[in-house]
C-alpha cells in the first residue's frame, strides 16, 4: 500500500502544482497587466514556465507501472511480474499456482477479468477498462498456443492509468479554465496597458510583487523536480551538444554513477561505441528543429556493469524563446534488456525448433533406409486399405512384384496363395491387414504356397499387424511385418518328434524307477533298522519304514501327525545333548541315545543321517538310519561290571596286602610287649610299633573309603581356591626347604568362588604338590598358576614341576588303580584325584612339560 500512497500523493501534487500557476498568472496580470508579457509565449499566450511543466508532466505520466501474467487452461496463475505490482503490495510470483477465482493480479477476484480469460481461451482476445478500488487499469487479454497451435494458457497485461486518467481530466480542466482566463486576461492586460501611464509607480510595486512570484514559481518548479527525480525510467536533459543538464536517479543508476555527478558530462560517453553514431543522428536531427526522435533502441556501456539496450526517446524544448535562447534536449531512457533476453531467447527457441524439424527429416531418411534394408517384409496401408508403402523383402515373402502392390487385395491375395497355419486359404476379411484396419492388433501365422509346389513345399511366414492412429486418436492405416519362419517351423517339427521319442523313453524310465521304489519299499520294510528320509529346508518327514513301531513302541502314522513326539520320547538326560548334536550338523548326525517307550522301558539307539545327493544341487533331503543297540548295551555294563569286579579283586588283594603287614608288625610287637610284662619290662616301645602299624592300616581303610564316597550336593558350599591352595602350602614347607624347591605361585586375585566340598579339593591339590615334590628328589621349581575360563566360565589350577617326569608306559595307565612309579603306596592317588574332580563336573590332565618335568592341571566348573 505504500507505492498506492506515493502514486495519490504524486497526483495531487501536481493538481496544486497546476492550481498555484493559474493563481500566480491571476495576481501577475491583476497587478502589471502588459509587464508580465516577459513571462508569456507571444504565439500562444500561455506561459512559458506553464508549459515547460506541463510538458515534464506528459513525459512524467508516460512512466505509468504495469503487471504482466500467464494463466493456465484450468485459470491457474503460471507467472506474475512487472514494476506495477509494488503499487499493490505484490512480489513477482507471489499468487503463482492460485485459481483466479481465488487471487488476481489486479486485487481482489474479479468476475469481468476472469470472464475475459475465458473468452481469451476460445480465441477472443478481451480489452477492457477495469475501475475497482480507487485504481484504473487497462487490461488486454489473450490466448497462449503450444506448438500444435492448440490454446495451452492466457496472457495478460494490465497498465496502472490511474494517475494518467486523473492527470489527464486535471488537464483538461486546467486547459479550459486556462483559455478562458487568457481571454479574459488578454482583454485585461489591453486595458491595463491603457492605464500603464497612469500607474506608473503602481508599476514598481507590482515588479516586486513579480519578483517574488517567480521566487515562489522557482520553488514550485523544484518540488516538481523531486518528483522527475523519483520517475522509475531513465530522464536526462542536455543541452544541443549532448552534454548532461540534469538527471534523474534512475538514469543515473543506469549510467552507474552517483546521483548529481552526471551533470556536466557528455552523454555519448556511456553510449556503446557502435551505438553512438545513430544517437549523434537523432542529435542533429532534435538541432534542426524535429521535436523528437524515437523511440530507438541501443546499448549503454555503464561504469562497472555489463553493457545492456535501452529504448531512448527525444524531445527538443527551447528555452528563452525569442531572446536567442539555445535548444533544451530531453531524453526518455527505459531498460529493454529483459525484453532483448525474451527475444534472444525466442531466437533459440526458433532454432531449436528447425533443428529438431531436421533431426524428424533425417530420422524419417534413416528409417527408410532400415525399412529398405531390413530381412522381414514391412507393408505400410493407409485407411482405406491400400498399401503406401512397402520394401522388397514383403514383395520376395509374397512372390509379389512391384506393380502387384497396386492390384487389390482379392487378387493379390490369389497371387501371393497364402494359407492359414492348417494349410486352408485365406479369406480376405481373415487377413491380419484386414483385422488391423479394424481395430485389432494380430499376431499369427500363415503360409504361402509357390506355384507347382506341394505342402511339403509351403514357406511358413509369422505375421504381425497393428492399427496406426495419429495423435488425435483417428485410424490412419495399418502396419503389416512378415517374418520367415520356415526354417523354425521345421526345426519345430523336428523337435515335436524329438519330445515325442523322448517321451517314450521318459516313460520307461518311469516304469523302471517304479520298480526301483518297489524294490526300495521292500528293503526298507523287511530289514531290522529304521530308515527315514526328510526334507532339508523344512525338516518334514517325507518316509518312515514300518521298523519304527518295534524302535519306538507307538504306531508309523503318528510320526507323521505329531513329529514332536519322537523329540519327547528321547530320556530326559540325553535329549539334550541330542537336540544340540543335531541343531549343528543334521546332515552329518551320528548319536547313542536312550528312548522311553510307553510303558516306561528304556532302549538304546544308535542313529546316523547322510545327505542324499542329485543332479539338481545341494542336498535337498536326508537320509537316516536307526538301530536298537540295547543288547549290545547290557553286554558292554556287563563287561564292565566284569572288569569293576576284576579291580575289586585286586583291590582286595592289595588290601590285604597292605594291611597285614602293619597287622603282622602289630601282632609280634604285641607278642613282645606281653612277654616284657611278664619280664618285668617297660612294653612302651612295643606298643608304640604297634600304634604306629595300626594307623598305617586305619590309612589305607581311609583311601579305600575315600575312592567310593560321592559328595552330596548338601555336603559343597562356596569356596576360594586361592584361599585352599594357601593353607595347603605351610604343610609342605619344611620339605620343599629341605629338598631345595622352590614354590611360585601366580593365582589370579580375582578367580570366582566355586561350589565345591572344600576338603575334598584340598586333598586333591595336596596330592599333587606331594606328588610334585617327590619327582623333584634333586630340588627344582613347583609353579601353581589359577586362570579363569569364559568358555565354558571356569577355573584352571595347574601344577607344573621341573622333575623327572614319567617313563613312556605310564602315560597310558597314568588313572587306573594300583598303578604307581613309587615303591611306597597303593597307586590309587590320581585315580582318586580324577573321581573327585569328575564328581564337581570337572576334568584332570597330565602332560609333559617342555624342558622337563610334568604339567598337572585341574579344571573347575563355575557352576
Amino acid at each position: 500500500m505504500a507505492k498506492q500512497t506515493s502514486t495519490q500523493l504524486d497526483s495531487t501534487r501536481v493538481r496544486e502544482l497546476i492550481r498555484e500557476f493559474m493563481e500566480t498568472e491571476s495576481l501577475l496580470q491583476e497587478a502589471v497587466g502588459g509587464a508580465v508579457d516577459a513571462v508569456l509565449d507571444p504565439e500562444t499566450g500561455t506561459p512559458v514556465l506553464l508549459r515547460r511543466a506541463q510538458a515534464e508532466l506528459r513525459l512524467l505520466l508516460q512512466q505509468l507501472p504495469a503487471i504482466a501474467w500467464t494463466v493456465d487452461r484450468e485459470l491457474r496463475i503460471t507467472s506474475l511480474q512487472g514494476t506495477g505490482l509494488a503499487a499493490l503490495d505484490l512480489k513477482p510470483g507471489t499468487l503463482v499456482g492460485r485459481h483466479l477465482s481465488e487471487a488476481s493480479p489486479l486485487g481482489a477476484p474479479d468476475e469481468d477479468l476472469l470472464e475475459a480469460h475465458r473468452r481469451a481461451l476460445e480465441g477472443r482476445p478481451a480489452d477492457l477498462m477495469l475501475d475497482r478500488a480507487g485504481w484504473v487499469w487497462q487490461v488486454h487479454v489473450e490466448a497462449l498456443h503450444d506448438a500444435e497451435g492448440n490454446a495451452a494458457g492466457v496472457v495478460g497485461v494490465a497498465l496502472d492509468t490511474t494517475a494518467r486518467a486523473q492527470a489527464e481530466a486535471e488537464v483538461r480542466r486546467m486547459r479550459d479554465e486556462l483559455e478562458e482566463t487568457v481571454q479574459l486576461r488578454t482583454r485585461q492586460l489591453v486595458r491595463v496597458n491603457e492605464e500603464l501611464a497612469i500607474a506608473g509607480e503602481e508599476l514598481r510595486v507590482q515588479n516586486d510583487d513579480l519578483l517574488a512570484a517567480r521566487r515562489e514559481l522557482e520553488a514550485e518548479r523544484q518540488r516538481y523536480q523531486e518528483l522527475f527525480a523519483l520517475a522509475p525510467d531513465g530522464y536526462v536533459v542536455t543541452d544541443g551538444k549532448g552534454v548532461i543538464e540534469e538527471a534523474n536517479r534512475a538514469a543515473a543508476a543506469m549510467l552507474g554513477t552517483p546521483d548529481g555527478s552526471l551533470v556536466g558530462k557528455s552523454l555519448a560517453a556511456y553510449i556503446h561505441p557502435r551505438d553512438r553514431g545513430s544517437w549523434y543522428l537523432h542529435l542533429t536531427a532534435l538541432q534542426s528543429g524535429e521535436d523528437s526522435a524515437g523511440p530507438w533502441e541501443m546499448q549503454l556501456r555503464p561504469a562497472g556493469r555489463e553493457p545492456f539496450f535501452v529504448s531512448v526517446t527525444g524531445s527538443a524544448s527551447v528555452g528563452k524563446a525569442g531572446q536567442g535562447g539555445s535548444a533544451s534536449l530531453r531524453w526518455l531512457i527505459r531498460d529493454v534488456s529483459a525484453q532483448k533476453e525474451v527475444e534472444r531467447e525466442r531466437e533459440w527457441l526458433l532454432a531449436q525448433a528447425q533443428e529438431a524439424r531436421q533431426q524428424s527429416e533425417d530420422h524419417a531418411a534413416v528409417l527408410d533406409a532400415v525399412i529398405s534394408s531390413i530381412t522381414d517384409g514391412i507393408v505400410l496401408y493407409d485407411a482405406e486399405g491400400r498399401v503406401s508403402r512397402t520394401n522388397a523383402a514383403a514383395g520376395a515373402l509374397l512372390g509379389l512384384s512391384a506393380s502387384d502392390w497396386e492390384l487389390s487385395l482379392a487378387e493379390r491375395l490369389r497371387r501371393a496363395a497364402v494359407v492359414d497355419a492348417n494349410g486352408q486359404p485365406l479369406q480376405p476379411d481373415g487377413l491380419p491387414v484386414a483385422r488391423a484396419l479394424r481395430g485389432e492388433t494380430v499376431h499369427g501365422v500363415m503360409g504361402r504356397r509357390p506355384q507347382g509346389v506341394g505342402p511339403a513345399g509351403l514357406r511358413w511366414l509369422l505375421t504381425s499387424a497393428a492399427p496406426v492412429y495419429d495423435r488425435g486418436g483417428e485410424l490412419r492405416g495399418a502396419v503389416l511385418i512378415l517374418t520367415d519362419i520356415t526354417e523354425l517351423r521345421h526345426a519345430r517339427d523336428e523337435l515335436e518328434q524329438r519330445v515325442a521319442e523322448r517321451t517314450l523313453d521318459l516313460r520307461s524310465t518311469l516304469e523302471a524307477l517304479r520298480v526301483s521304489e518297489e524294490r526300495f519299499r521292500d528293503l526298507a520294510e523287511n530289514i531290522d533298522e529304521l530308515f527315514w528320509l526328510m526334507e532339508t529346508g523344512t525338516h518334514r518327514i517325507v518316509y518312515v519304514s514300518p521298523t519304527f513301531e518295534k524302535l519306538w513302541g507307538w504306531p508309523v502314522r503318528e510320526i507323521f501327525e505329531r513329529p514332536e513326539r519322537a523329540v519327547d520320547a528321547i530320556h530326559p538326560e540325553d535329549r539334550d545333548r541330542v537336540l544340540a548334536a543335531w541343531a549343528s550338523n543334521a546332515k552329518e548326525f551320528n548319536q547313542e541315545f536312550r528312548i522311553l517307550w510307553p510303558d516306561a522301558s528304556v532302549r538304546w539307539l544308535h542313529a546316523q543321517t547322510f545327505p542324499v545327493e542329485t543332479v539338481e544341487g545341494p542336498a535337498q533331503r536326508i537320509a537316516g538310519v536307526a538301530a536298537d543297540i540295547t543288547e549290545e548295551k547290557h553286554a558292554q555294563a556287563a563287561v564292565i561290571q566284569m572288569e569293576r569286579l576284576l579291580v575289586a579283586a585286586r583291590l582286595a588283594a592289595s588290601l590285604a596286602h597292605e594291611i597285614n603287614n602293619p597287622l603282622q608288625s602289630a601282632v609280634g610287637c604285641l607278642d613282645l610287649a606281653s612277654e616284657a610284662l611278664a619280664d618285668g619290662h617297660d612294653p612302651g616301645p612295643y606298643l608304640a610299633v604297634v600304634s604306629s602299624a595300626l594307623d598305617r592300616a586305619r590309612a589305607v581303610v581311609v583311601q579305600l573309603r575315600t575312592l567310593h564316597r560321592q559328595p552330596e550336593m548338601e555336603e559343597r558350599r562356596p569356596a576360594d581356591l586361592n584361599a585352599l591352595i594357601t593353607k595347603l602350602l605351610p604343610l609342605t614347607e619344611k620339605r620343599s626347604e629341605a629338598g631345595g624347591i622352590e614354590v611360585i605361585l601366580e593365582l589370579e586375585e580375582t578367580l570366582p568362588p566355586l561350589m565345591v566340598m572344600p576338603e575334598a579339593i584340598s586333598q586333591v591339590f595336596q596330592h599333587l604338590v606331594i606328588n610334585a615334590l617327590d619327582a623333584m628328589p634333586e630340588g627344582g621349581q613347583l609353579r601353581i598358576e589359577g586362570q579363569r575360563t569364559c568358555d565354558p566360565d571356569g577355573v584352571w589350577i595347574r601344577f607344573a614341576d621341573t622333575g623327572i617326569g614319567l617313563p613312556p608306559e605310564m602315560w597310558d595307565h597314568l588313572f587306573e588303580p594300583f598303578h604307581s612309579t613309587k615303591s611306597e603306596g597303593l597307586g590309587l592317588g590320581l585315580f582318586i584325584s580324577q573321581n573327585i574332580v569328575h564328581q564337581h563336573g570337572g576334568q584332570i590332565t597330565v602332560q609333559p612339560r617342555a624342558g622337563g618335568g610334568t604339567v598337572v592341571g585341574v579344571w573347575l566348573p563355575v557352576s
